[in-house]
């Protein structure tokens, strides 16, 4: 893996949708390591190398959401971009509030799904706005 290239961990138990997600990242250059589980994720020795999670909400056995939080408890602050058939505005707000940085709605845009991950990762998570002092 080169210094810029970016590892997605990538979770989705539907075969089809992982591997044209899977495809479409890798043709963009990411470095993919794919899931069907979250158990399977959950043992991933290099989650903190991580640079970015996608992750389906819906799974057999531990959600998406509960994945989420288990990374957040194990101190992982990377994002997690959401993409999930649920598109009502409870669960995307609950999600959200639950450590989710982005929520997409299945069926979407492969071009949409890329982009949101590029905007994500151009995010610098150390940044601090400067004081400015103001004459009022």
């Amino acid at each position: 893996m080169s210094n810029d290239q970016k590892r997605v961990i990538l979770l989705e138990d539907e075969e089809l949708i992982r591997s044209m997600i899977q495809i479409n990242f890798e043709r963009e250059g990411f470095l993919v390591t794919a899931y069907e589980t979250g158990e399977e994720l959950l043992q991933d020795k290099h989650l903190a190398q991580t640079d970015i999670f996608v992750l389906d909400l819906m799974l057999p056995g531990i959600s998406g959401q509960e994945v989420t939080r288990r990374l957040r408890d194990l101190g992982i602050q990377r994002p997690i971009l959401m993409v999930t058939a649920k598109d009502d505005m409870e669960a995307c707000v609950t999600n959200l509030d639950k450590g989710v940085d982005d929520y997409l709605v299945k069926p979407f845009d492969m071009k949409e799904l890329v982009a949101r991950v590029h905007v994500l990762l151009r995010r610098d998570t150390n940044w601090k706005c400067p004081v400015f002092e103001m004459d009022v």
